[in-house]
């Protein structure tokens, strides 16, 4: 189970060098993968959808084999629990190669096949009972909801990112969001929605309008495939299948300004839900200057070089100092103090003749575009031309 995108996983290995019918040249052979899941613990299967994937004669296969792994998306809308009470789940993979498992029967094997089960946890969240419809925002710019503080907007310092689980900041800092937000939740088929958004103290609402490219998945060539959804007059979307839209992406909202915001999720007849949010949309500061003798000026061989930067942000992450040899090489996570800032030097005793940039490269923090290691930047250099000794 990939517990972040929310995939079931099996993994198999070929072993033969022959038998696949074909080199990787030609069409090859499948293997099938039917999963199937027993959801509440009583011994019932249900099954949840079949992967097919190619296999080769590979002359040259390594002495252990060659080890493949089949990927299902699954819609666990209905399926989670809160996370006082975990919900494991036994799931089973049943191997057949060339013909496809049953889906009618858990139990049946093929003749070249093979069946293995297992346990897995599910990502807690909103239980949902089957069959309701409830408006639920699980994650925003990339974050989860529950780790974006509901007073401050910015993220809390567990935060991490839903589809990685990586940290949203190596040293917990609180991020805003800037660029592009993501709005994620389950879908309710047959049912539309609306996102709006406003700032926290204003009363009209925005409705984001934005059409969306959904990312599906399906058992035949091409595997992926691609749905474009478009608002209604009125702003409504259709909820997608999950299989046409296997990131639960409801909304592309591209924001503007650096204020708290709050974004409604509204599903007719079934109510409203709404989230605060932290915006920035503002660039590092980055400055460097040289203090004795000049910006882009001669220098002798063995002269020490000095001079200050600056490196700041309204929601600092951290700046990189670097000349052309690397001798200042460092990354700090804190901010200079304000204009001239900091001092740096350097002795060179030992630099060749030559043309030379110190650079300072500045990042903040900003969540942009809803992806991890995205953020404002900005950064500043100096040369000077190093002269031989006379």
């Amino acid at each position: 189970m990939d517990y972040n995108l929310e995939r079931f996983i099996a993994t198999f290995r070929i072993k033969q060098s022959i038998g696949y019918s074909g080199n990787l040249c030609s069409a090859g052979s499948k293997e099938y993968i039917a999963f199937w899941a027993d959801w509440d613990n009583t011994c019932e299967w249900t099954y949840a959808g079949t992967v097919a994937v190619d296999v080769h004669d590979i002359p040259s296969i390594p002495k252990d084999g060659i080890s493949y792994s089949a990927i299902l998306p699954v819609d666990l809308t209905y399926h989670r629990n809160v996370c006082s009470s975990p919900k494991v789940v036994r799931i089973r993979a049943v191997l057949s190669w060339e013909t496809p498992p049953s889906t009618t029967n858990p139990d049946e094997l093929e003749f070249y096949g093979n069946r293995k089960d297992t346990h897995i946890q599910i990502k807690p969240g909103v239980s949902i009972t089957p069959g309701d419809v409830v408006p639920v925002i699980v994650v925003l710019g990339g974050i989860p909801t529950d780790k974006i503080d509901s007073a401050s907007g910015l993220t809390t310092p567990d935060a991490f990112f839903a589809l990685t689980g990586l940290a949203a900041d190596p040293l917990g800092r609180g991020c805003p969001f800037g660029g592009r937000v993501v709005v994620q939740g389950p879908s309710f088929p047959g049912n539309k929605y609306r996102v709006q958004v406003r700032p926290v103290g204003s009363i009209p609402w925005t409705t984001v309008v934005t059409p969306l490219t959904l990312v599906g998945w399906q058992l035949t060539p091409p595997y992926v495939i691609y749905t474009t959804n478009v608002p209604d007059i009125n702003g409504f979307f259709d909820f997608q299948d999950p299989s046409k839209n296997i990131d639960n992406v409801l909304a592309w909202w591209d924001v503007s300004g650096s204020d708290l915001w709050e974004v409604k999720l509204e599903i007719p007849l079934y109510g409203e839900v709404i989230k605060r949010i932290q915006l920035e949309q503002s660039t590092p500061d980055a400055e460097i200057n040289i203090d004795n003798g000049g910006n882009c000026k001669d220098f002798v061989k063995g002269d020490l070089i000095q001079g200050h930067f600056v490196a700041r942000a309204n929601y600092f992450g951290e700046f990189s100092l670097q000349a052309s040899l690397d001798p200042l090489d460092i990354t700090i996570y804190d901010e200079t103090v304000p204009s001239p800032g900091h001092g740096w030097k350097i002795d060179t005793s030992t630099w060749q003749p030559c043309g030379y940039t110190v650079y300072v490269s500045v990042w903040d923090r900003t969540i942009l575009n809803s992806g991890q290691g995205s953020h404002y930047f900005n950064q500043a250099h100096v040369g000077f031309c190093l002269k031989a000794a006379k």
